[in-house]
């Protein structure tokens, strides 16, 4: 890692100890349009000495047999957290989930910061288990 550090330090990086997610729910959302989209929210929890500029979060849906049914990578400055998503469509959650964030994104030590991640190409198979990681960081 420290010599990949060296020729690219403003690589992203594997996320340190300390640096975790709790409160992890999934729900569906019912929206006014009269569809519905499955998220997965939670917050990200800085217990290191680091600042991070950029976290990179994975949300994962899997099925009874544990075989991956969906898997979602989101930039944690972008997430819906504070949008109101019961009144946007489905295109529109898409397009805000995917489009790069103008906004400036810093977790400090012992800061924590709430994400939401839509989950609206689930297929038909209803997820049995959920999981989100943090995928990569950038200090």
């Amino acid at each position: 890692e420290k010599l990949l550090l060296s020729l690219a330090p403003n690589s992203p990086k594997i996320a340190p100890a300390g640096l975790m997610i709790n409160k992890l729910k999934y729900r569906t959302i019912s929206l006014e349009d009269g569809e519905s989209v499955n998220v997965v929210v939670g917050f990200i929890e800085n217990n290191t000495h680091e600042t991070f500029r950029e976290v990179l979060i994975e949300a994962l849906t899997f099925n009874d047999a544990g075989k991956r049914i969906n898997s979602i990578k989101i930039n944690a400055a972008s997430t819906l957290a504070k949008a109101r998503i019961k009144s946007l469509s489905l295109d529109m959650i898409k397009e805000l989930q995917a489009r790069e964030s103008a906004k400036h994104f810093e977790l400090k030590p012992g800061e924590q910061s709430e994400f939401t991640i839509a989950l609206p190409e689930e297929n038909l198979e209803t997820p049995k288990y959920f999981s989100a990681r943090i995928y990569s960081v950038k200090s």
